[in-house]
């Protein structure tokens, strides 16, 4: 049987990505719930479930080569998701989350570059707005599904909900290929020849495959590819706040309503972000990723600002959805323009843990954000 085209295996690396990031938040939502009354609290938990996912993201980079065959750490990390979530229930509730917070880290940087190696140059944006869609889209599921598994079955629930959903990324994983060319050529290729890597190489301009390196590690590169990336890492920074801000400020507006309004405002700015990643890789490949990523962002600070000046919930909710779908397409380009210039399978990796750290440290900073202005 012949391998797909890098299309069809992006498409598969996406619900892969999708069911993985519903495991992880249907646990993540519903942690208050079968915490409740815990010691320590449930918020500490999750606490240092979240510190274990972002220190388990440099690993990628510190493990190099050991790293490359990305649908089979894919795999692994998935499977260590999924007997996490079955676990979770033992031993004090500890070892299980823990395992199921590891894994997610490891796989989310994993993920991102596998997409990477697997794209085309002139499809890349689809690419990376395809598993963005997936990605968010499997949030917005997982969410609602690990409340209502919380609510109706307790700790049990959750449990077979996070493990049956790791186990459906594990067969779209399975599913998935990369290509031949990318395989042979990512492992083979030393860095000096990475800009004539099958399956790797872009359009980026001279200098440019040094420049995520120059990010993390310091370095000379030209001007115009250091502040390209640094550009992009700071707007998906500012557009992560923003979105993660809005969903805070709806949790403090809602405090007074039903489960189900909380639940439902939280999905309908997901669901939106998942469309706007979709739009903003479209849009990177059909116009540019700056051009997309710059309008992006003035159009989600826009928004941004209505949103928290709005008089009526009708409004509120209006705006919540227009960032939404702004956030997605801004954090869309950044990825694509950071994705761009990395020529070699050591920048993919530093690429794909730079936007994913920005963009969890960006959840913290919202998080902040969203319920200080709430209460002024």
């Amino acid at each position: 049987m012949t391998n797909p085209v890098p299309a069809d295996s992006t498409r598969w690396i996406a619900v892969s990505a999708g069911a993985a990031f519903a495991a992880y938040y249907s646990f993540y939502v519903a942690a208050p719930v079968i915490f409740a009354g815990a010691t320590p609290s449930a918020g500490v938990r999750v606490a240092i479930f979240m510190l274990v996912v972002v220190a388990a993201q440099p690993v990628v980079l510190i493990a190099g080569r050991w790293m490359r065959n990305r649908r089979a750490i894919a795999i692994t990390t998935l499977a260590a998701m999924a007997l996490g979530a079955a676990g979770l229930p033992l031993a004090g509730h500890w070892p299980g989350p823990l395992l199921q917070a590891a894994g997610f880290g490891l796989f989310v940087v994993t993920s991102t570059a596998w997409v990477k190696e697997n794209a085309s140059p002139e499809r890349l944006g689809r690419a990376l707005g395809s598993y963005g869609f997936g990605s968010s889209f499997g949030g917005a599921f997982g969410a609602p599904a690990g409340l209502l598994a919380a609510a109706r079955f307790g700790m049990t629930g959750v449990a077979f909900t996070a493990a049956g959903l790791a186990l459906v990324a594990i067969a779209a994983a399975i599913i998935a290929r990369r290509r031949t060319e990318a395989t042979t050529a990512s492992d083979a290729a030393p860095a000096s020849d990475a800009a004539t890597t099958s399956g790797s190489a872009t359009t980026s301009g001279p200098g440019d495959s040094e420049v995520l390196a120059v990010c993390l590690d310091g370095g000379t590169v030209p001007v115009h590819g250091r502040g390209a990336v640094a550009a992009s890492a700071g707007g998906h920074l500012v557009a992560v706040t923003l979105y993660a801000a809005t969903l805070t400020a709806l949790g403090e507006l809602s405090a007074g309503a039903s489960l189900w309004v909380l639940v439902g405002s939280a999905f309908l700015i997901q669901v939106f972000l998942s469309f706007g990643r979709l739009a903003g890789g479209f849009g990177c490949d059909r116009w540019s990723a700056m051009g997309t990523g710059a309008v992006s962002l003035l159009v989600l600070i826009g928004v941004t600002a209505g949103f928290f000046l709005s008089p009526s919930p009708v409004l509120l909710l209006g705006f919540a959805a227009l960032i939404g779908l702004s956030a997605g397409a801004a954090q869309a380009a950044a990825l694509t323009i950071m994705m761009s210039r990395a020529d070699t399978p050591q920048e993919t990796e530093r690429a794909s843990a730079l936007w994913n750290i920005c963009f969890d440290i960006g959840l913290g900073l919202g998080a902040l954000a969203g319920g200080a202005a709430v209460r002024r």
